[in-house]
């Protein structure tokens, strides 16, 4: 049976509306508003034509799956050459449950399927009849847990004991998801000390858990950074692809597009995919498998300044400005640093994020200016 066209109106104006940044009704969840906010900067929601984002309705199953995908490629880590694959690949599914045709949903059904997220006999019950299921918030964490341990790469066994009053409402397959993504802080329950699993999933609440899902996602620990030296074996203009084979290898070959989410430098100032030419040497870094990086001669230009070294005792970011407590090997003071905005971090000889350093760490800086332009681990 055909889905009426009405939810498929309703849930383009929800995602695809003008008033992305501006909502006239977050006083009835201003709890959430910094959260509603962030997700919608982020472009992972939009608010309805009329100015509203509702945070108090419910969040259906094929919205849940969807936001799940477009939170995940936000943060770089869908290659989209292979969701178009599993797309193809599932969509004798996509048609046999009559999936919506909403911007990126398909994409979104086919990679959760293929990476195990959901099954395609869940998609059975996303809806009853013409109607739109709502997502129980226990549903939700499973999908979540499931998504985000991808990345994780944690054993799932629930290894702690749950706080909450009602834990044994909680569905057998969704109670372990729950203790990882509880652990990581992501999830927590009411102020009664409830969960309350068999219940509706708001949008309010959707957009503090993915918010907070986010910032987990990336943190350090979270992302495995890697780089690959390899050389421009071919370009392909048209879809600004290139065939990249790895250094000392005739066999092992990659094909990436070249688009704007990934950084190209070249003796130490940024590039383009123009910029690039065959057979030149280069080195691709990668965050998991999405790659975020070229770089083609040094890293980066001769810094003159103050060299100090010590242990990191903090480090902090503010407004938009990043920070480090060094505890001084020469005076055992502890310093305060602020890190310019064109700083270069290095561990050894590869280029890092602010992200990974930690306290603890040994680090040389090089100061000018009374700002870090050069951290070495």
């Amino acid at each position: 049976m055909k889905k009426l066209i009405v939810f498929i109106i309703a849930f383009t104006c929800l995602f695809q509306s003008a008033f992305a940044l501006s909502f006239n009704d977050l006083d009835q969840a201003k709890w959430a508003e910094d959260y509603i906010l962030e997700l919608a900067e982020k472009g992972i929601v939009n608010g309805y034509h009329d100015g509203s984002y509702k945070p108090l309705d419910s969040v259906s199953y094929y919205a849940a799956v969807l936001v799940l995908y477009r939170t995940l490629d936000a943060q770089g880590l869908v290659d989209v050459d292979d969701v178009n694959i599993y797309v193809n690949r599932y969509r004798s599914t996509l048609i046999e449950y009559e999936v919506p045709n909403w911007p990126d949903l398909a994409k979104a059904i086919a990679y959760s399927i293929e990476k195990g997220i959901i099954k395609p006999a869940d998609i059975a019950n996303f809806t009853d009849g013409d109607k739109h299921r709502a997502i129980p918030r226990q549903k939700m964490a499973l999908y979540m847990g499931r998504a985000w341990n991808l990345f994780l790469r944690e054993v799932v066994e629930n290894p702690m004991k749950l706080p909450f009053k009602d834990v044994a409402e909680i569905e057998p397959t969704a109670l372990d998801y729950i203790a990882m993504l509880y652990q990581h802080k992501i999830i927590n329950g009411d102020n009664e000390g409830n969960f309350k699993p068999k219940a509706p999933l708001n949008r309010a609440a959707l957009a503090k858990l993915l918010i907070t899902g986010i910032d987990e996602l990336t943190a350090t620990k979270n992302v495995v950074n890697r780089e690959i030296e390899a050389y421009v074996y071919v370009k392909l203009d048209e879809t600004q692809k290139i065939v990249f084979y790895e250094a000392n290898s005739q066999t092992d070959s990659r094909i990436e597009r070249i688009d704007d989410t990934i950084e190209i430098v070249i003796d130490g100032k940024k590039a383009s995919y123009e910029d690039l030419e065959l057979q030149q040497q280069v080195v691709l870094s990668y965050a998991n498998d999405k790659l975020i990086g070229i770089r083609v001669g040094k890293v980066y230009d001769n810094v003159e300044g103050d060299l100090v070294a010590g242990q990191i005792t903090d480090k902090t970011s503010y407004k938009g400005k990043n920070y480090l407590y060094i505890n001084s090997a020469t005076s055992g003071n502890i310093l305060f640093y602020e890190l310019a905005d064109d700083v270069v971090l290095l561990s050894g000889d590869q280029k890092i994020n602010f992200g990974l350093l930690n306290i603890g760490d040994q680090v040389e800086l090089t100061v000018d200016a009374d700002l870090v332009k050069l951290i070495r681990r």
